[in-house]
């Protein structure tokens, strides 16, 4: 599977209604929801969990602009909405390069992952994008079920 990772402003309108489609809109606001309280009740421990959740709270930041504005700002998005933003474009290309099988356990990653933490997932997606970037082939062979290890990536050899 090969994939760009550029994506143009206008793109990611278009990228970000997708990925909420494929993961389904009550199960993040669902998710969502959860994590406020959870900051708020534990208020010594925020900055843990501000961390070990920063790209739920991006996503959601980036999902709530979209639906209040209908679009995103045309500022330089940066930092935790640049993560966000590049998560949400490897998981929805990813997820359409993907056969059946692989496509339901990505989305059962993710659903997961709102539920404890998309960490795993994200750095799986994130190894994925150094070797598509280097001009390898990828191919996610434990989310297609064509074997036990996570990722095979080669069709690129530089001899030189």
């Amino acid at each position: 599977m090969r994939y760009s990772l550029d994506v143009s402003h206008r793109e990611l309108g278009r990228i970000i209604p997708r990925f909420v489609g494929i993961v389904g809109l009550k199960n993040l606001d669902k998710r969502f929801a959860a994590l406020n309280p959870q900051l708020v009740a534990a208020d010594v421990m925020a900055l843990e969990l501000r961390e070990r959740y920063s790209l739920k709270f991006s996503l959601s930041e980036l999902i709530r602009t979209k639906r209040a504005y209908g679009k995103l700002p045309k500022k330089a998005l940066d930092g935790p909405e640049f993560r966000a933003i590049a998560f949400i474009t490897k998981f929805v290309r990813t997820h359409s390069g993907l056969q059946r099988m692989g496509r339901d356990r990505l989305v059962g990653m993710i659903r997961k992952g709102l539920m404890e933490t998309l960490l795993p997932l994200e750095f799986e997606l994130r190894a994925a994008g150094h070797f598509l970037r280097r001009g390898f082939d990828f191919d996610f062979v434990d989310m297609e079920g064509r074997g036990t290890f996570v990722f095979f990536c080669g069709g690129w050899w530089n001899w030189d």
